[in-house]
């Protein structure tokens, strides 16, 4: 989250209570009440809140959030990355910190031919290219994203497959 920039935390529950469990955020300071499922939280630095969910008959759950806080926007992208299927590096994807949208992140060989491309800040490229993995080599990739707080990021670099 955007230092200085309200947002709500979120509490969701599963299971079979007879009603809605009585809910206990800590700390509560910067937080607009402790006893919300959905409290506005303004932050300055990372915090880490605590969530106690009490039912009517006493049964109680816990669970935590970190919340990571920034100064300013921005967006990482790996300069290489490993797609061997190991469950390490195997995805190209840009970290966004701050960004409201993603237009778009392309992803280019070194032709300049399109190899990937998504508006889905969630998503990010395999290595492969109609289901054949790429050779090691360097690409460049392009992002266009808006922060939080209205400004336009144009971006490129490259990144490099080693497999």
């Amino acid at each position: 989250m955007q230092a200085n920039i309200p947002f709500k935390v979120h509490a969701s529950w599963t299971g079979d209570f007879s009603g809605a469990p009585f809910l206990t955020w800590s700390p509560g300071q910067s937080l607009s009440a402790v006893d919300e499922t959905d409290p506005t939280a303004i932050l300055q630095n990372d915090q880490l809140y605590y969530l106690t969910a009490t039912t009517d008959l006493g049964c109680k759950a816990f669970d935590s959030v970190m919340i990571r806080v920034f100064n300013s926007a921005g967006v990482l992208v790996p300069s290489a990355f490993t797609p061997n299927d190991d469950g390490l590096n195997d995805l190209l994807k840009p970290r966004y910190n701050g960004m409201k949208r993603l237009d778009y992140f392309s992803v280019y060989d070194r032709w300049g031919d399109l190899v990937f491309k998504t508006s889905d800040m969630t998503k990010g490229w395999d290595g492969k290219v109609n289901g054949q993995l790429q050779s090691n080599g360097t690409f460049v990739w392009i992002i266009s994203a808006e922060g939080f707080d209205g400004k336009r990021f144009q971006l490129k670099g490259t990144t490099t497959i080693i497999k």
